[in-house]
């Protein structure tokens, strides 16, 4: 998202500047003798450094080879699970401890003997104590660990590693990982941490790099991409999801929605072509916290198959689709609060005859256009504007919607005038079949693709231009009488007048289907159907089909490969993430 960011990552985000600033500088600059130890509150206090030959004096094993950091006038932890926090340099099976003010060492943490490179790491201080300084200890005669800086800290329970550098957090433990290729790894979340996941705003974050050999091949269907599984348990719960992970969609969120429980393990395994990097569990993922509603980020899978019992409102739930930027998703409980919201938008924007036109709401009564919805900032500010201008009273739900748009920036408000911001809206509604909502789900979120990104546009206008004269017209026949063709009452078709519409729904249309879904679709269903609502135009399906009887599976691969160009998403697999007894639907 352009605006708002996600709160929960400025600070993780800070980090990982400073991270990579001590990547390129260390092994240039030796690490000081002596630093500093910066507290919450931004005091700042010295820290020297000396090694300890008795490491009985502190009160430990003998056996153990200490390096001691005594920090000027001591240091004090409150009782908010603050953590020490040390950037250290070949720390691999050191560990962690602190020295009370009697003089007496307690050790606290332990690291991986692979945390060879850059370790960050958090270490949770007993709270209302106060301390002589920290050490880090050894049992055997490895080289003397170097610390980079330390910190006081809020707690986190984060994972990640790129490969050399290591964040271990404190509320996460780290019980197995497969350090050389990082395709496994199971965690242990502190119950501290589990603790603060008391809201319906928490999440698990999964990111995932994709490597440089090409994706896994699925065995099931010869496309490239990265299978993958995740399994949350608690002793007395267990939830497992399957992954299909393409280089675009490997920013994944978790939460109480598509989980419904808070685990304690995390275990994650993934085939070749990806790494696991990043693992955080945040109390407080929402997208635009500053809001009127703050969304839910979330894939599209997610999305589709999101507990509806977890909602924050009763009748729908806002989500921000992890994919592409400020994109909202508005799944609605049912067709007649989606109406409410969504429903003059669509006779404005899109229908045949009434577009461009607001009328009283008694007027729609008993009309139906569409089961799902987009819309994109122009015809956003178009609505609004002429509701305005013309005296149109909003309805509840329609003012609601214009507060998050302008919340979001994708529309923006100056008095009674609206502009242009970036982004689309979209949405959908539980009262439609399953198998066809994720249908509904990918045809809007192709919609979402096409308003944010020109170089999508731009290639599917491209691809209109180099269609035959036969094939664009077969698109404005089935799409200037889809309505006819479904049966729908009071709505016709588009208004393939507008060739903007014409062509993005065009795009959408094809990309809703996998590519065995196309002939069926279009060269049978809707081929035989167009000759029934319109059959004085029945000659333009059948020399179509005769001259090109694979152009609907062509065009699907034309705009397949732009899709990949443009998202990283390969294969038309817009859902990354299924519940484990779903089928995924493959190619």
């Amino acid at each position: 998202m352009t605006t708002p960011q996600i709160s929960a990552f400025r600070a993780l985000l800070t980090l990982s500047v400073a991270l990579a600033l001590l990547s390129c500088t260390a092994e240039s600059e030796a690490p000081q003798a002596d630093f500093s130890l910066q507290a919450a509150d931004g005091a700042t206090r010295t820290v020297r450094r000396q090694r300890v030959d008795d490491a009985g004096a502190l009160g430990l094993e003998t056996e153990l080879s200490l390096t001691v950091f005594d920090v000027d006038g001591g240091f004090s932890s409150s009782g908010n699970a603050e953590v020490l926090t040390l950037a250290l340099w070949d720390a691999g099976g050191a560990q962690l401890g602190v020295i009370g003010d009697d003089g007496q060492g307690h050790l606290l943490r332990a690291l991986p003997d692979e945390a060879r490179g850059l370790t960050v790491v958090e270490a949770t201080l007993p709270p209302d104590r106060r301390y002589n300084g920290f050490l880090i200890a050894h049992r055997d005669s490895r080289p003397e660990a170097r610390v980079d800086s330390a910190t006081l800290s809020a707690a986190s329970a984060h994972f990640e590693y790129d490969g050399s550098a290591l964040h271990l957090g404190a509320g996460i433990e780290l019980e197995a990982f497969d350090w050389a290729a990082r395709r496994s790894i199971r965690l242990a979340v502190a119950p501290a941490a589990r603790k603060q996941l008391d809201s319906r705003s928490w999440a698990i974050n999964l990111r995932f790099d994709p490597q440089p050999a090409a994706a896994a091949t699925h065995p099931d269907n010869g496309e490239a991409y990265t299978a993958g599984r995740v399994h949350f348990s608690t002793n007395e719960r267990s939830r497992s999801m399957r992954l299909v992970l393409t280089p675009g969609n490997v920013n994944l969120y978790f939460n109480s929605g598509i989980i419904g429980f808070v685990p304690s393990s995390i275990e994650v395994e993934v085939e070749p072509g990806m790494a696991v990097e990043h693992v955080t569990v945040q109390p407080d993922a929402l997208v635009g916290t500053d809001t009127t509603y703050p969304a839910i980020p979330a894939d599209l899978g997610v999305i589709n198959f999101y507990d509806q019992r977890a909602w924050r409102h009763p009748r729908f739930e806002l989500f921000a689709w992890n994919v592409a930027n400020n994109v909202l998703v508005f799944d609605f409980a049912d067709l007649d609060i989606q109406r409410d919201m969504f429903g003059r938008l669509g006779f404005f924007v899109a229908v045949a005859g009434e577009a461009g036109q607001i009328f009283p709401e008694e007027y729609y009564e008993g009309r139906h256009t569409y089961n799902a919805h987009d819309y994109r900032p122009q015809d956003l500010v178009s609505f609004f504007s002429t509701a305005e201008q013309t005296g149109v009273a909003l309805n509840q739900r329609e003012q609601f919607l214009r507060d998050v748009l302008i919340d979001y920036g994708i529309i923006h408000a100056d008095g009674n005038r609206y502009t242009e911001g970036h982004g689309a809206v979209l949405s959908f509604s539980r009262a439609t079949w399953r198998p066809l909502r994720q249908r509904l789900l990918r045809h809007e979120a192709m919609h979402g693709i096409f308003y944010v990104s020109e170089r999508f546009r731009e290639g599917s206008f491209e691809l209109w231009d180099s269609m035959s004269a036969l094939e664009q017209e077969y698109w404005r026949l089935f799409l200037g009488n889809k309505g006819r063709m479904d049966g729908r009452e009071g709505y016709d078709g588009y208004d393939v007048d507008r060739h903007y519409l014409l062509v993005n729904e065009m795009q959408a249309h094809v990309l809703q289907l996998h590519p065995h879904e196309v002939n069926p679709y279009f060269r049978d269903f809707y081929a035989r159907r167009i000759r029934e609502v319109a059959p004085s135009s029945a000659h333009v399906v059948n020399d179509l089909i005769a001259a090109e009887p694979d152009v609907f599976v062509e065009t699907r691969r034309a705009l397949e490969e732009l899709l990949e160009e443009v998202t990283g998403v390969s294969g038309g697999y817009l859902m990354a993430v299924y519940p484990e007894e779903v089928e995924i639907l493959h190619r």
